[in-house]
């Protein structure tokens, strides 16, 4: 294989598709080297069945991800404790959805290190259950979403589970996937009184972003320069391997 078959990916603000796939194949790529923290925002199981090499290049981004999701939730609880006061992290309850991948993983040992109580979800329910889920959400302070977006973790909690919220919880979409819930439903439950505020790592042209509980970054989680460097890094071995495919010793 050499390198003009080989395509390298960012997350971007628009996904990609079967179409452009299809001009992937007809430029002669063979090879696709998927570089961020998430799948999400790729087709991977169509790219495979197309006879496309897929691989995901790990570079340790749950290490600067997480904690900035972390220092999300220090500046949302410094804005509400004007009105609310400063909230203390021991003996919290707090739950992790998406806690057996990588940033939710790290994310929870964040959250025990700060003495929370901690409840992991896991979105494919190999571990946990929904019903164990909405258990939880009754006394919960902070949720925080570590997962990929797709059709099962889209619009992820109903007004239902909502509603069976008593603790004025604090949301933080720690991976800033903006439909894991959406901004209206955000907004609604803001209004009502029922969520106590909420912080993700992506920036939104609504309303919501001038909101008092309320604090949103520029998907800039995983953007410090160490993690930028692991990251180039990683590509640069992905990339070399991925050459040495049909190369004869």
């Amino acid at each position: 294989m050499n390198s003009t078959e080989i395509e390298l990916i960012h997350r971007t603000k628009k996904k990609f598709s079967v179409g452009n796939l299809n001009t992937f194949k007809r430029k002669g790529i063979k090879a696709i080297l998927l570089c961020s923290t998430g799948t999400d925002h790729f087709p991977v199981k169509e790219a495979l069945d197309m006879g496309f090499i897929v691989k995901n290049v790990l570079y340790g981004s749950e290490n600067a991800v997480a904690p900035h999701g972390f220092r999300m939730l220090d500046e949302l609880n410094d804005w509400v404790s004007s009105s609310d006061g400063l909230l203390e992290y021991p003996k919290q309850e707090a739950i992790i959805i998406g806690s057996e991948g990588r940033v939710g993983k790290r994310m929870l040992k964040i959250c025990k290190g700060y003495g929370m109580k901690v409840y992991g979800h896991d979105i494919k329910k190999k571990f946990s259950t929904r019903e164990k889920l909405t258990s939880k959400l009754v006394s919960a302070k902070f949720i925080f979403l570590c997962c990929d977006l797709n059709n099962s973790t889209k619009d992820y909690f109903s007004d239902e589970e909502f509603n069976l919220m008593e603790n004025f919880p604090l949301i933080i979409n720690v991976v800033g996937r903006l439909d894991l819930i959406p901004l209206k439903k955000i907004s609604k439950y803001l209004n009502s009184g029922i969520l106590g505020g909420y912080a993700c790592d992506e920036l939104t042209k609504g309303k919501l972003k001038h909101h008092l509980q309320c604090v949103f970054t520029n998907h800039v989680g995983w953007r410090t320069n160490s993690c930028i460097i692991r990251r180039t890094e990683a590509e640069a071995r992905a990339f070399n391997n991925l050459l040495k495919i049909g190369v004869k010793p």
